[in-house]
């Protein structure tokens, strides 16, 4: 029990004499050890990478206010009974424990922790043409035990690459689950654009006098290239300027990921006026 204490002692020789001595000692608190234990997360559960994780530590036995101090093993340490952390890199780590009471009394616990890493859910598709099979892929699925896919008529696949006809205009959302075989998870939405045939338009006849540049035009795709190349400063573009010698007529091939068409522009060239 609590309260002042003397404590004896006799030390004996080996002539049989003997030594005795007394101290009187006050004792604060009973003989309870300390215990601390990690109530969260539970043991085994599966975390994935850059997830927040909840831990939470309780102390009992003994008397006097607790002090936690947890260190991660990621070099990242915590002073709160309950602190929140993720982990940037996966991998196994050790997270200590070390509980202390206002008398000095000292508990330790370590625990593994599994970090695992995210499944990749980034996909790619072929081109989205209109009243077409658009194919799906996933580049790195190493990590991938199952997939889900959503389309926008409400469909799903569970397939690693699946095929989805487009047979309307307009932009829709896919969406893609993957999941690992630890049970983490990721998902990507991708929105498709389905492209429509072009239509290549021009403000043809275009005019212009000798030794002056004259701007071009096209419209009604994604991507543009002139022909012939030469006396243009970007024959990449939908408005190139041009500088002939004479009157040319240029064809312009407009285009997108699913569909060409082509156009001529004719650039009249005009002489200056004769002066006498």
């Amino acid at each position: 029990s609590a309260g002042s204490k003397t404590v004896s002692v006799t030390v004996t020789d080996t002539a049989s004499n003997q030594t005795s001595a007394s101290q009187e000692i006050s004792v604060t608190e009973a003989a309870t050890a300390l215990n601390v234990d990690i109530t969260a997360p539970a043991t085994g559960a599966n975390f994935e990478l850059n997830q927040t994780i909840n831990f939470s530590a309780l102390a009992t036995g003994g008397t006097g206010d607790y002090t936690y101090v947890w260190n991660f093993g990621d070099g990242d340490t915590s002073l709160a009974q309950n602190p929140v952390h993720s982990y940037s890199a996966s991998g196994s780590y050790t997270v200590t424990l070390v509980s202390e009471n206002t008398f000095g009394c000292k508990d330790t616990l370590q625990r593994s922790q599994l970090i695992y890493p995210k499944p990749n859910s980034d996909f790619n598709f072929t081109p989205p043409c209109l009243d077409s099979v658009v194919t799906f892929s996933l580049p790195n699925s190493n990590t991938v035990a199952a997939y889900l896919w959503s389309f926008e008529n409400g469909a799903t696949s569970n397939l690693s690459a699946p095929s989805h006809s487009l047979i309307a205009a307009g932009t829709f959302p896919v969406t893609l689950v993957t999941t690992s075989n630890y049970g983490c998870t990721d998902t990507t939405t991708k929105t498709l654009e389905v492209q429509l045939p072009v239509v290549a338009v021009t403000q043809s006849p275009f005019h212009g006098c000798a030794g002056e540049p004259v701007q071009l035009n096209a419209s009604g795709g994604l991507y543009y290239e002139w022909f012939p190349p030469s006396g243009l400063n970007n024959p990449f573009t939908s408005n190139p300027f041009a500088l002939p010698f004479s009157s040319t007529t240029y064809l312009v091939r407009v285009s997108n990921d699913c569909y060409s068409d082509t156009a001529l522009a004719e650039v009249i060239i005009h002489q200056p006026p004769m002066v006498d």
